[in-house]
């Protein structure tokens, strides 16, 4: 079966986004004329032609309207409160009978994810039979940290946010916000009560913290590097894209 058949993307854009200081959801920001969001439909059209966008009660309708008008097809999925995204996540579950076995996430704000990187993501999870795959990057000020061990395995990712000075880490490798992973799989362990579910600071349901259990129960997490920093580039505020807009 061609892999692009067994794979359905989700765009997470259900934040709140209180940093950009916009009224309008921020995927839905231009950058030379184009919304984020459309960046992102078009770069990843070929996997899905109708993929999945989660979404806030308050931004359903501006991101309908949006959609409608340049005909895109896609389905909206409403997390009804900011829990965080394993409880965004969760909200799959109510469309599973149309989700594909596998998952291809990004998140909302990346406007300069490139075809050729998602590509190579599929390339490498089918080749290497992933159960979980992320694209990585070493950057300054990471705000998540990629830990792994003596033979260069992933075994676990922090949030910055959420670490203490008892976490020592010296690595400069984040993930970039896109991911390839077994839906059921993933679905199953963010309903399970695990260490790590709940942020200490944000007191949020995560998404990462399910990788030291994936990783600590045998199942296989992999990565490949982007090529581009720019793709490394999100939108929390103007400031962060002024100079590509």
């Amino acid at each position: 079966m061609d892999k692009k058949q067994k794979i359905s993307v989700v765009i997470a854009a259900a934040g709140k986004g209180s940093r950009s200081g916009l009224s309008y959801p921020k995927c839905l920001h231009e950058i030379n004329g184009t919304p984020i969001l459309f960046k992102l439909l078009n770069n990843l059209e070929y996997w899905d032609p109708k993929p999945n966008i989660i979404v806030s009660p308050s931004g359903h309708q501006p991101i309908v309207q949006a959609l409608s008008k340049k005909n895109y097809s896609c389905n909206l999925i409403t997390q009804k409160t900011p829990k965080g995204m394993g409880d965004a996540l969760l909200e799959l579950r109510r469309s599973s009978q149309h989700l594909e076995e596998n998952i291809l996430l990004t998140w909302g704000d990346l406007p300069f994810i490139s075809d050729e990187t998602v590509q190579e993501l599929v390339k490498h999870f089918f080749e290497e039979n992933s159960d979980f795959s992320l694209v990585t990057a070493n950057t300054q000020n990471p705000y998540t940290v990629v830990l792994r061990d003596a033979t260069q395995k992933i075994y676990k990712i922090l949030e910055t946010r959420e670490m203490n000075e008892a976490v020592p880490h010296t690595s400069s490798e984040r993930d970039i916000g896109v991911f390839l992973f077994k839906k059921d799989l993933i679905l199953n362990f963010l309903e399970k009560q695990l260490d790590g579910k709940f942020g200490s600071i944000s007191g949020e349901h995560g998404f990462l913290y399910i990788i030291q259990h994936l990783t600590s129960q045998g199942f296989k997490v992999t990565s490949i590097k982007t090529r581009k920093l720019i793709e490394t580039v999100s939108f929390n505020s103007p400031s962060d894209i002024a100079e590509y807009d």
